[in-house]
């Protein structure tokens, strides 16, 4: 779904007043939006009251009240931006298209990078080199392809150790804060080197999740992923992971739950055929889901249906829950045009109406 949302976003970035130089974006600074509502926006990224946004050309918006107000952060380079994860209260790490992946030590203020798209192909050269010298291994193959292969997300369990999943079946590890990489695509254990979507940690065991279906634990302890049944053929977007709840979804507004580790699945009666392309479990286990149209959905945990909340109708990519200046929380949205957006999450929202079927 993020290959697809970022061609299609080209048109949508050449017609907004922001312009970036032409050249390598590799080796051009991310441009700066003159507000919010400029920024195309394809990952958010929260914790209490710092938000972050990041985007096309290297955009990285960057917010203290909880999304109230942003502010344009200067950025290395102008590639794409897929995902942010923050981690503790100032490291964070951002992912995008090339092969990049930034970090900060300063809550977001500030960026370097600390792996591109040569330095993948370096690394899964060596890899496949080192597996099958004959040369025949899938990730050798592609070697010379990576550095246009774009990471679509991070997980990082504490400061230094972390995963980060893209397009191919691309998958490395570092244990060090992004100083150094290791190639664990093999681990995967998937011949047709699917797109990787989505990727979550809990209690040591790692979740991802891709296209065609694709659904992988790594139990705790474990050097290799083993696949878990899918409930749907199609491709999944991404995943969430809260209050001992898996939740996948996906294409034509599929969304399951599960509550032993992904071994069974439930259901949610999303009431859209839209694409999902974002998913959250709130402290309190309720899912709340965007499709691709625009609607955003709300319901009770453990309820088989959703309600759809009151929401701007946008190109929705992304969403994160922060902390108000009043000190509620609030559901951040990102969009590919109209910027950010911020909507209320009470417990019970006052304004819904039914998406049953």
């Amino acid at each position: 779904m993020l290959v697809v949302l970022c061609c299609a976003s080209t048109l949508l970035w050449s017609q907004t007043p922001v312009k970036q130089e032409a050249g390598d974006p590799l080796r051009l600074p991310g441009v700066r939006v003159r507000t919010a509502a400029d920024a195309p926006i394809l990952a958010v990224a929260a914790r209490e009251s710092l938000v972050l946004a990041v985007g096309l050309r290297g955009v990285i918006l960057r917010s203290e009240d909880g999304g109230a107000s942003f502010a344009s952060v200067e950025e290395p380079v102008g590639v794409d931006l897929t995902g942010v994860v923050i981690v503790g209260h100032e490291r964070a790490f951002a992912v995008g298209q090339r092969g990049v992946v930034l970090r900060s030590d300063d809550a977001g203020r500030h960026w370097r990078m600390v792996l591109d798209g040569p330095h993948v192909k370096s690394l899964i050269g060596a890899q496949g080199q080192a597996a099958n010298p004959s040369g025949s291994d899938l990730a050798a193959q592609s070697a010379s392809r990576v550095d246009t292969w774009p990471l679509f997300d991070a997980d990082f369990v504490d400061m230094n150790h972390g995963v980060v999943a893209g397009a191919f079946g691309l998958l490395l590890r570092t244990e060090d804060g992004g100083e150094t990489w290791q190639d664990v695509s093999a681990t995967l254990g998937d011949a047709s080197a699917s797109h990787l979507y989505g990727l979550r940690s809990v209690d040591g065991a790692l979740f991802l999740v891709g296209e065609r279906g694709l659904i992988r634990w790594r139990p705790s302890g474990s050097p290799r992923f083993q696949p878990l049944t899918s409930p749907y053929r199609g491709s999944w977007f991404g995943l969430a992971t809260g209050q001992g709840t898996l939740l996948v979804f996906g294409m034509r507004g599929n969304a399951y739950t599960s509550r032993d580790g992904g071994r069974s699945w439930r259901p949610l009666k999303t009431g859209t055929q839209a694409s999902l392309v974002v998913g959250l479990l709130l402290d309190d286990g309720s899912p709340v889901l965007v499709a691709q149209n625009g609607e955003v959905l709300w319901g009770e945990a453990g309820a088989d249906s959703l309600q759809r909340l009151q929401a701007p109708a946008l190109p929705y990519t992304s969403a994160a829950v922060a902390v108000g200046r009043d000190g509620r929380r609030k559901l951040v949205l990102g969009a590919l045009s109209g910027g950010l957006k911020v909507l209320p999450l009470p417990a019970k929202p006052a304004s819904t109406h039914s998406t049953k079927p």
